[in-house]
C-alpha cells in the first residue's frame, strides 16, 4: 500500500511537470526524474536506517500510530510540533529538527505502510516539483538560447538530486524553494495577486525546516529588484533597500539568535562546538578554541573570506572521503574551471554588466554569497556542507553557466572579423615572398 501510494503521487508530478513543454523538456524532466530515483536509491544504499533517516523513521512510526490510535487528539498535537510548539508527544527535545519529524511524520501516517523508501520517494517528488517550478522561473528570466543552462541548473545537478531524494530537511527546503521563487516571480513580474499564496506556502516551509536561508532570499529578492528591466534606477534602489531592511527586521524579530546583537555569539558557540567534535573531515577555520572565546561579531568576521572559500569550492577531490563527498568535489572542480575561464576571457567590466543587466543573475550572485558566508562560518565538516549547499547550487550554476556562454558568445564575432581579414594578409604575404624571390633571381 505504502509504495502504491508513493508512485501514485511520483506519477501525478511527473505528469504535472511534463504538461505544456516542449520535446526537450520532456527528455530532460525524465532524465531528472530518474536521477531523483537514483538519488533515493543511493541515500538507502549508503545511508538508509542508519543516519538521521532512520531517526526520523523512528520517530515517524511513533506519530503514525499515535495518530491510528486516536486521530482527533493527536492529528492537532502533530501540527503543533511541525510548528515548533509544545505539544503531547515525548520528542520536543529535537530543536530545529522538530518540524522535520513531524513533517515526516505525516508522510509516513499518509503512505500508511511505514516504509522507509517509500517516505524517501514521496519526499523527493515534493523536491523535484519546487525544482521545476524554479526551472519555469530562471526560464523566463534568461534569454531563450540560455533555456536549457537554466534547465540544468535547476533540475540536473548530481548533488542536489541526491541530497533532495529523501527523508531529509535539504527536501522539504528546494520543494520550498520552488513555491516561493515561483510565487515571487509572477507576483512581482505578472502582477497575479494569487501568486502570494505559493510564495507564503514556500516561505513557510523553509521557515520550518531551514530558517536561516531566508535571510539570503531576502537579500536576493532585493538585489532583484534593484537591477529590475537590466537596469538600475533611483527608484528601484530605493524600493530594494526597504525590501531588504523590512525583510532582516522581521527574520531577526522571528530569529533573535541571528539578530546583530547575539549573531557574534552564536557563530562563536557554533564553531566552538565544531571544533570539539573533531573528525577526519572537520573543516578549520583556523582558530583554537581560546580564541573562538571571544564571541564578538568582528572577530567572528575576520574569518569570514576563509570561510567563503570553503563553502564556494569544498571538499575538492583529495579532500573526499565518502563517495556522496567525490560528487561534490567534482561539481567543485568543474566551478573552478568555469570560474578561472570566465576571468581570462571575460572582457574588463563585462560580466558585471552581465549581472547588473539579468535581474536573476544579480539575484544569484547576492544569494549565494550571502547563503554561502552563512554555511562557511557555521559547517562542520565537509560531508555536512557539501549537503548544506544544496538550497544555493541551482542559482550557483545558473551564474556561473549563463556568464560563460555570454562570454563565448562575444568571443566567435571578433574572431570572424579576424578570420575574414587573414585569407587577405596570407594573400599579401605570398606576394611579397614572390617579389622577393623575382628579385633574387634578377
Amino acid at each position: 500500500m505504502d509504495w502504491l501510494i508513493a508512485v501514485g503521487f511520483g506519477l501525478l508530478v511527473l505528469t504535472a511537470a511534463m504538461a505544456n513543454r516542449t520535446n526537450w523538456e520532456r527528455r530532460y524532466i525524465l532524465v531528472s526524474y530518474v536521477g531523483h530515483a537514483a538519488g533515493t536509491a543511493g541515500l538507502m544504499y549508503l545511508f538508509g536506517h542508519h543516519s538521521d533517516m532512520g531517526l526520523y523513521e523512528e520517530y515517524a512510526l511513533q506519530i503514525t500510530r499515535a495518530l491510528d490510535t486516536d486521530f482527533r487528539h493527536w492529528a492537532p498535537e502533530v501540527i503543533l510540533m511541525v510548528l515548533r510548539q509544545p505539544n503531547d508527544f515525548p520528542i520536543n527535545e529535537l530543536g530545529s529538527t522538530l518540524s522535520q519529524t513531524g513533517l515526516a511524520g505525516i508522510v509516513f501516517w499518509v503512505t500508511r505502510g511505514g516504509s522507509l523508501e517509500a517516505a524517501c520517494w514521496v519526499i523527493a517528488n515534493v523536491a523535484f516539483a519546487g525544482q521545476v517550478l524554479l526551472y519555469g522561473v530562471m526560464r523566463d528570466m534568461v534569454r531563450k538560447e540560455e533555456w536549457k543552462i537554466a534547465f540544468v541548473s535547476a533540475l540536473l545537478v548530481p548533488s542536489v538530486a541526491f541530497w533532495t531524494s529523501g527523508v531529509l530537511k535539504e527536501a522539504w527546503c528546494v520543494g520550498g524553494l520552488g513555491l516561493l521563487a515561483y510565487g515571487a516571480h509572477n507576483l512581482l513580474n505578472r502582477r497575479q495577486v494569487l501568486a502570494a499564496i505559493p510564495a507564503v506556502m514556500g516561505t513557510v516551509l523553509i521557515a520550518l525546516v531551514k530558517p536561516y536561508v531566508l535571510f539570503g532570499i531576502v537579500v536576493a529578492v532585493a538585489a532583484v529588484i534593484g537591477v529590475r528591466k537590466g537596469r538600475v534606477r533611483l527608484v528601484h534602489v530605493m524600493l530594494a533597500t526597504a525590501v531588504a531592511v523590512g525583510g532582516l527586521l522581521v527574520l531577526t524579530t522571528l530569529y533573535p539568535e541571528w539578530g546583530s546583537e547575539r549573531l557574534g555569539d552564536s557563530i562563536a558557540h557554533q564553531r566552538y562546538n565544531n571544533q570539539l567534535s573533531g573528525g577526519d573531515t572537520q573543516i578549520d577555520l583556523g582558530n583554537d578554541l581560546d580564541a573562538l572565546r571571544d564571541t564578538s561579531l568582528f572577530a567572528q568576521l575576520k574569518v569570514l573570506p576563509l570561510a567563503l572559500l570553503t563553502a564556494l569550492f569544498r571538499p575538492l577531490p583529495f579532500e573526499a572521503r565518502k563517495i556522496s563527498q567525490l560528487s561534490a568535489a567534482i561539481e567543485n572542480t568543474v566551478i573552478i574551471v568555469l570560474l578561472v575561464q570566465l576571468f581570462i576571457r571575460a572582457k574588463r567590466g563585462q560580466l558585471l554588466r552581465e549581472i547588473v543587466s539579468t535581474p536573476i543573475l544579480a539575484g544569484s550572485i547576492v544569494f549565494v554569497l550571502t547563503f554561502s558566508a552563512g554555511i562557511g562560518l557555521g559547517a562542520q565538516n565537509l560531508g555536512g556542507l557539501s549537503r548544506f549547499k544544496v538550497p544555493m547550487m541551482p542559482f550557483y550554476f545558473l551564474l556561473l553557466l549563463v556568464l560563460r556562454r555570454r562570454v563565448a558568445a562575444a568571443v566567435p564575432a571578433t574572431l570572424r572579423v579576424v578570420r575574414a581579414r587573414a585569407p587577405r594578409a596570407t594573400m599579401a604575404a605570398r606576394h611579397a615572398k614572390a617579389l622577393e624571390l623575382v628579385g633574387r633571381r634578377r
